[in-house]
């Protein structure tokens, strides 16, 4: 396990490595996310029991945003666009 991992939690390593398959991101990209939200959310949640769910639920998207954009830039790069035949 991580030491990132076990600064935010040791049981949280299947739920980010969920969290990396499920958006087909790094690891470590869901890692460093992860720990972001974690301590936002964490200072802010008055219920803390439902911080876990609302982490992933952030990360996830996020992460879903972070995969678009960088699909959409790999597109528009000059050597990915298709030149006319004339």
């Amino acid at each position: 396990m991580s030491a990132l991992l076990r600064q935010i939690s040791p049981d949280l390593e299947s739920d980010i490595e969920s969290l990396a398959r499920e958006t087909d991101m790094p690891i470590a990209t869901v890692q460093e996310i992860y720990k972001i939200e974690h301590a936002e959310l964490d200072q802010a949640a008055k219920i803390k029991s439902c911080v876990p769910v609302l982490i992933r639920r952030r990360v996830k998207e996020l992460l879903r945003v972070q995969n678009s954009t960088l699909k959409i830039d790999v597109f528009n790069r000059p050597s990915a666009r298709v030149k006319p035949i004339i």
